[in-house]
């Protein structure tokens, strides 16, 4: 048998040995090894008084209320958020209406800074204009098309 106390592939072979866990076969196989290896033999040692130790510990009573008691205390306790706002919760009852008043000027301020505020649709004026000031137009187009005439194309202009 393999040492387990050594060994990395059953060391809670000792650990089962001592709950008295292991099979008859298997427990007599590493009795005969526990006569052997010193280090195995002071670990079942130690593990067996820590379980005798633990047979002789009472529990205590548990009270007939203890049910009762448990639930009233876990109801009592507060949150961690009830707890954060103990110490302004008397300014926030005097100043609610002024709280909710800049909260909302403040998300209405926002509102405004990202999408810019709306823009009025102005409707289209319509100009009355004299008859002469449409011939002088004309007149200003006309000339303006003749200078285009006058000039020669980009092509046709000798390089330097």
């Amino acid at each position: 048998m393999n040492c387990p106390s050594r060994g990395r592939e059953n060391p809670e072979l000792l650990l089962d040995y001592s709950a008295a866990k292991l099979p008859r076969q298997l427990a007599a196989e590493l009795e005969a090894h526990l006569h052997e290896c010193r280090a195995c033999s002071e670990l079942v040692a130690q593990q067996q008084a820590v379980w005798s130790a633990l047979d002789l510990l009472a529990a205590p009573e548990v009270s007939a209320t203890f049910d009762r008691e448990l639930y009233n205390r876990i109801g009592q306790q507060d949150s961690w958020w009830s707890r954060l706002i103990r110490p302004i919760r008397p300014a926030l009852v005097l100043w609610r209406g002024p709280l909710v008043a800049a909260t909302c000027l403040v998300i209405t301020a926002g509102i405004v800074l990202e999408f810019g505020v709306p823009q009025e649709h102005k409707a289209t004026s319509v100009e009355i204009v004299q008859p002469e000031q449409v011939v002088h137009a004309l007149d200003d187009i006309e000339m303006f098309e003749s200078f285009d005439h006058s000039v020669p194309p980009a092509s046709s202009i000798p390089e330097l």
